[in-house]
């Protein structure tokens, strides 16, 4: 069975992305989101990149399950990340910038693992003086 955590998880890094470009609409008009809708295919390529973060944020609160505050500060560093690095993302600046839709799902794991890390030391931080 799914758990809530799992889907809370994936939702996050596979929305994130998207609503993140709606900001830059205002600026750069309606091209700057459907720059991200390339086609069926790569809306589905797009997806199983936006997921890892998700899926090793899901792994990890599936590995420590009483890990609460840990899975909070992961997903908000997590959604941070990909809200700054994808509304910033221009990829119509090179011909190369689309390989950080590669590059931004792993930088924002990096950032996930460091708020999970944060919140695993606060917890066993509390534990430890009770």
């Amino acid at each position: 069975m799914i758990s809530h955590t799992t889907v809370t998880a994936l939702a996050l890094a596979i929305l994130v992305p998207y609503l993140a470009r709606i900001p830059g609409m205002a600026v750069h008009g309606p091209e700057w989101l459907w720059s991200y809708f390339p086609s069926l295919f790569g809306i589905g390529f797009f997806a199983a990149f936006a997921a890892i973060p998700g899926a090793a944020l899901a792994f990890l609160a599936y590995l420590m399950p009483k890990q609460d505050i840990a899975f909070s500060l992961g997903a908000g560093l997590m959604t941070i990340a990909l809200f700054f690095l994808h509304a910033t993302l221009d990829l119509a600046s090179d011909s190369t910038a689309a390989i950080a839709l590669v590059i931004i799902p792993f930088m924002a794991m990096i950032a996930m693992a460091g708020g999970f890390a944060m919140g695993a030391a606060i917890t066993w931080l509390a534990r430890r003086k009770t």
